[in-house]
Parts: C-alpha cells; sequence; structure tokens
C-alpha cells in the first residue's frame, strides 16, 4: 500500500454552496483523513 501526503484545493465555490455546519464537518472529516486543505477562501471568525 502507498503511503504519502494527499494536499487538496477546496475552492471557493465548494465552500458556498455549504452551510457554515457543513463546512466545519466537510474539513474535519477530510483531515480526520489524512488530507492537508489549502482553502481558497478562509472561514469566517464565527465559523
Amino acid at each position: 500500500m502507498k503511503k504519502g501526503i494527499t494536499v487538496d484545493l477546496v475552492s471557493r465555490d465548494k465552500l458556498d454552496e455549504l452551510s457554515s455546519e457543513e463546512r466545519i464537518n466537510y474539513i474535519i472529516d477530510e483531515v480526520r483523513k489524512g488530507k492537508i486543505l489549502v482553502l481558497e477562501r478562509g472561514l469566517t471568525s464565527s465559523e
């Protein structure tokens, strides 16, 4: 089995189609899978 680093660019469009709670859950789920996420647009201070 190959091991390596997975880096995903998450577009502004992808985040805009999700609610605040869905954004947080999406990010947490992907990080738990071992991915490194690069967000095109960051989260708001309330998120």
